[in-house]
């Protein structure tokens, strides 16, 4: 089976000194630097496989299956693309640099790592493409250059007073945070 690696940029959100970032690991209906077009719904399948398996797929650190540096805490799809929520192990040198890189926004992006179940190849923005239909996914990396320019981190938020031996109150904060955003997604201004 063929492992295929697809970047995404969107700026990246870390939510606390805990190393809480999410974003979107990929955009629909954008043409990469391979000549790839993920359409909705290729991750649906994925996705419910690795819930049913109560876990998610990998964090990596620039694809390098040596380098787990962090955990995935939900993943799902919204109109714009594969949207993910993980925390780095900050214990772990590679997280602490990703950590480090993403407060200085220096990295924003991240990747899918994937195999294809579906594809069919059509012509988009009158380019020839291979349309991606179904995928599973296999990890899910901090990247440095993407391959889908829109694939980026979006929420990095720093605490630095929060006091860390209260964890009952981080993950109460951490909900809230999610909750607020969720909220503020569905809100629209006009000025």
């Amino acid at each position: 089976m063929t492992l295929y690696k697809k970047e995404c940029q969107k700026p990246l959100q870390i939510l606390d000194t805990a190393g809480y970032f999410e974003g979107y690991a990929n955009v629909f209906n954008t043409i990469d630097h391979h000549n790839d077009v993920v359409l909705p719904g290729a991750f649906q399948k994925s996705i419910q496989k690795w819930k049913n398996q109560k876990r998610w797929p990998k964090m990596l650190w620039q694809h390098d299956e040596k380098y787990i540096i962090g955990l995935w805490h939900d993943m799902y799809e919204d109109d714009k693309g594969l949207y993910v929520k993980g925390q780095l192990l900050l214990d772990l040198p590679k997280a602490q640099e990703a950590h480090a890189l993403l407060k200085a926004k220096a990295l924003d992006s991240l990747s899918i790592g994937y195999s294809i179940k579906k594809s069919s190849n059509g012509m988009l923005y009158n380019k020839n493409v291979q349309f991606l239909n179904e995928l599973s996914l296999s990890e899910i990396s901090l990247v440095t250059f993407p391959s889908n320019e829109d694939s980026k981190v979006s929420f990095v938020k720093n605490l630095p007073y929060f006091n860390q031996s209260q964890p009952d109150l981080l993950e109460a904060l951490q909900q809230c945070c999610f909750r607020l955003q969720d909220f503020a997604q569905h809100l629209s201004f006009q000025f």
